[in-house]
């Protein structure tokens, strides 16, 4: 299977993780949107709405849309849930993403990372609806780890944030402080479950960075992410 994909865009990592999450193989075709690579003709007959991620499965028929695309390779796995109600509401979770949701975090993230405007300078009607976003997502996480069930699933993978600045004193900081870590953790443990462990227990108090850690720097854990070595450290 080919995946191509931006590893700057949420959508695209969405379908990564669930490749890497169930270890199934695939060849990630690096595809720069802020180059034209989604509008080549050859880009355009696998969809011609010229958007990443696509997955060409080995027959080779294509498959556009990340929430699609994530829904056909995790079925039959523990992704999604085994019971009818329960993939119903994560259902109801991935159709919230895409209206409620992705609009406004993503539309920031592409400004932030893709752009390079400073966070004062980003839309604030959105960031306003990012921020409810989020909150409604602490909201229903107040009390358990998972948005569906007892267990990580697609919605989970599907709502995951990520933040283009430093993670301890960026906007996610203010969610960090619930019982289980709220969106905060659920966010490291789609990323790395043992590194969300690393970070609750070290109450807080590390920022994740991908810089060479300095000589006698003391960092609570290490992992791959987007095939690069990061690190927490204190202070």
């Amino acid at each position: 299977m080919k995946i191509y994909g931006d590893t700057k865009s949420g959508n695209c990592l969405k379908v990564k993780w669930v490749c890497d999450k169930l270890a199934l193989p695939y060849i990630w075709i690096a595809t720069d949107i802020m180059t034209g690579g989604s509008r080549t003709l050859e880009f355009l007959r696998l969809n011609s709405a010229g958007q990443v991620p696509v997955a060409v499965l080995d027959d080779g028929r294509p498959l556009s849309q990340s929430n699609a695309i994530m829904r056909y390779l995790a079925r039959g796995s523990a992704l999604i849930p085994a019971d009818a109600y329960q993939t119903a509401k994560m259902d109801e979770w991935l159709f919230w993403e895409q209206y409620s949701h992705e609009p406004f975090i993503a539309a920031c993230r592409f400004d932030m990372l893709y752009l390079g405007k400073p966070v004062s300078d980003l839309d604030s009607a959105k960031v306003k609806r990012g921020y409810a976003a989020l909150a409604r997502m602490e909201h229903e996480l107040k009390d358990r780890r998972f948005l569906v069930g007892d267990a990580l699933s697609l919605a989970d993978i599907s709502l995951l944030v990520l933040e283009p600045a430093d993670h301890a004193n960026g906007p996610l900081a203010r969610f960090a402080n619930g019982p289980n870590g709220g969106v905060y953790a659920l966010a490291w443990h789609v990323v790395d479950p043992q590194a969300t462990a690393a970070r609750l227990a070290d109450n807080h108090t590390c920022r994740l960075t991908a810089e060479p850690v300095p000589a006698g720097s003391h960092y609570t854990h290490e992992l791959l992410l987007d095939g690069a070595r990061h690190w927490f450290v204190k202070g």
